[in-house]
Order: C-alpha cells, then structure tokens, then sequence
C-alpha cells in the first residue's frame, strides 16, 4: 500500500515541468554510464576488477530474483521506455549501489559522490515511472551487500 502511494506521490509530479523531467531522464538513463566511468578513477585494476564483480554479483542475483518472483513494472507517467523484464528489484539501482560501495571501499571521497549518484539513478527511476520505490530499496541492499562481500572473494591469503 505505501509502496504504491509513494509512487503515486514521486511519479505525480512527471510530465509537468519540462526541465524537471529532462533532468530525471538523464540520470534515470545515462547516469549508470558515469557509475561506470568513476571505476576508471580507482588506484589498480584489481580494485575496478571488483567493482565490476560486485555489479555482476548483484545483477545475477537480480536476476534470479526475477525469474521465481517477477513483479509487473508500475503504471504511471512514463518518461522513458518501460523496460520489458520484471520491476523486482531494479537493475539499476543493484548495478549502480553495487559499485558505489565497491568505489567506497577504496576510496571514501569518490565513493561518497558514487552513493549519492546512485541515489539520484535510483530516485529517478520512481520519478521516471518504471520503478516502485520498494524495487529501489531491495536493489540498494542487494547492491550495496554485492559490493561489501567482493571483498572477501578478493581478499589476498
């Protein structure tokens, strides 16, 4: 019930204000490129290495997830193309908070901007229309516990 209301309150507010939403699609589509690009910024290969792992972790068990309990995407206000695989949970934010937390554990400064981009990817997905914020909340966690258990996939012996 407070899953759909509060996407009822976030998604109300697209279509109205044309800047609004031009800025909710760039992050809702384009901002996981520039997750991506803040890899290139890590110290060694090793370290972009794992945040890469952390993201293929967490997206397949997204899609896992999707396979024994897919849920319908929301319906709403579409600013962009409704994807066709399930709502549950969103790629976009397992993906983008998996290497934010990755980023973070090797460097705080960059992490801290990486968590607070994949907050507005995720945020504006809701907005976007294609995501209810419950989708978003499960792929934080799933991405951010992606991004602290590579750690000791990777640890040295």
């Amino acid at each position: 019930m407070i899953n759909q209301t509060l996407f009822s309150l976030m998604n109300g507010i697209s279509g109205r204000y044309g800047f609004l939403d031009f800025i909710i699609m760039l992050f809702a589509v384009y901002g996981i490129y520039v997750v991506y690009c803040m890899c290139a910024y890590l110290h060694n290969l090793k370290q972009v290495f794992e945040a890469g792992t952390a993201a293929l972790l967490g997206f397949g068990i997204k899609l896992a997830i999707n396979y024994i309990y897919p849920i319908a995407r929301p319906a709403g206000t579409l600013l962009i193309k409704l994807p066709s695989s399930p709502s549950f949970p969103s790629g976009h934010a397992v993906v983008s908070f998996a290497i934010a937390t990755a980023i973070f554990r090797h460097n705080k400064h960059l992490g801290a901007y990486a968590f607070l981009l994949a907050l507005l990817i995720s945020i504006s997905r809701i907005f976007a229309g294609v995501h209810y914020p419950l989708d978003i909340l499960a792929g934080a966690v799933i991405g951010i516990l992606c991004g602290f258990s590579v750690k000791y996939l990777f640890k040295k012996k």
